[in-house]
């Protein structure tokens, strides 16, 4: 049963990730009818309600290039929203929203502390001001609560992430996602910056045995395992979860590059959609190649370390 959207609500960022996996379009005040409009995410989201469905994981590109105070406060009060950005445009006038709402939880990605590194990566994002965004955050206990610091891991940056979990303590964020960077999307062109798979996952059971020895206020996760199942580890998506794409298409899960295509909520009312998605089985070969199959071999790791 599905109880959770992935929307993306922009092609549009004002970065450029060399891992970006959906291929987000550097940010040019371009105006484009492709994009879903603030009406439509508005009367989506709030169908998405009527249909018990009451968790979204808002992203994009930048999702705040959108009017993001706008579309959560015309959404249905029942909903609750996860929000994933770089931090670099975070207004006051959010903040206010973030304190007052409380279904509302942001991740903000850092892949670096330093500047320079980090530019290596995220290209045009001033980490600095980053830094200063969540600061701002973090004076509010209610929103350090409902606060997480993203990292992805690359050859480039695969050391300094002990920085950043020293930041999560000093600031006191207590949640800290560790992903891997995967051949999706610009990472496909960027290839040199995938850390082989089996060093990845050694250095997150380094991650989470160090936090658990050290630094016990700062929580170790990888966010795919929400989305594999306890017993052989298989994938959820689709099952559980959904992705919506900026034009409105709808796919099993945000990584399938336009492949198990399911229907479009312009063009389909998503009541119709949730019926059809009943149908869905991994059992075909885009599956069988998707790179989340590599947990099944660290079963073991993955459910007795990760947390």
């Amino acid at each position: 049963m599905i109880d959770k959207v992935f929307l993306d609500i922009t092609k549009f960022c004002n970065a450029e990730c060399k891992y970006c996996f959906t291929n987000a379009v550097h940010y040019n005040n371009e105006i484009t009818n492709e994009e879903l409009n603030i009406d439509e995410i508005v009367i989506f989201l709030n169908e998405l309600v009527k249909n018990e469905i009451y968790k979204v994981s808002i992203g994009g590109g930048e999702p705040f290039l959108k009017n993001l105070g706008e579309i959560i406060n015309r959404t249905n009060e029942k909903m609750k929203f996860s929000i994933t950005t770089n931090g670099s445009m975070l207004s006051d006038e959010f903040i206010k929203l973030f304190i007052k709402n409380k279904n509302i939880k942001i991740t903000i990605s850092i892949d670096s502390l330093d500047n320079d590194k980090s530019n290596m990566i995220r290209k045009n994002i001033d980490i600095n001001k980053v830094i200063e965004n969540i600061k701002k955050l973090c004076k509010y206990e209610e929103i350090r609560e409902r606060l997480s610091i993203r990292t992805t891991i690359s050859t480039i940056n695969y050391r300094d992430i002990y920085d950043i979990i020293k930041f999560c303590e000093d600031n006191k964020i207590k949640n800290l996602k560790v992903n891997s960077t995967n051949e999706f999307g610009r990472a496909k062109d960027n290839k040199e910056l995938i850390l082989p798979f089996k060093e990845f996952m050694n250095l997150l059971e380094e991650l989470v045995n160090y936090c658990d020895q050290n630094i016990k206020s700062v929580n170790v996760e990888l966010p795919v395992e929400k989305y594999l199942k306890v017993i052989n580890r298989k994938c959820l998506c689709g099952n559980t979860s959904l992705y919506v794409n900026w034009h409105g298409d709808v796919y099993p899960c945000a990584f399938t590059e336009g492949e198990l295509k399911l229907g479009n909520i312009r063009e389909k009312k998503i009541d119709i959609i949730l019926k059809e998605i009943k149908n869905f089985t991994h059992d075909n070969e885009f599956c069988y190649k998707c790179p989340i199959n590599r947990y099944k071999d660290y079963e073991k790791m993955t459910k007795e370390v990760i947390k």
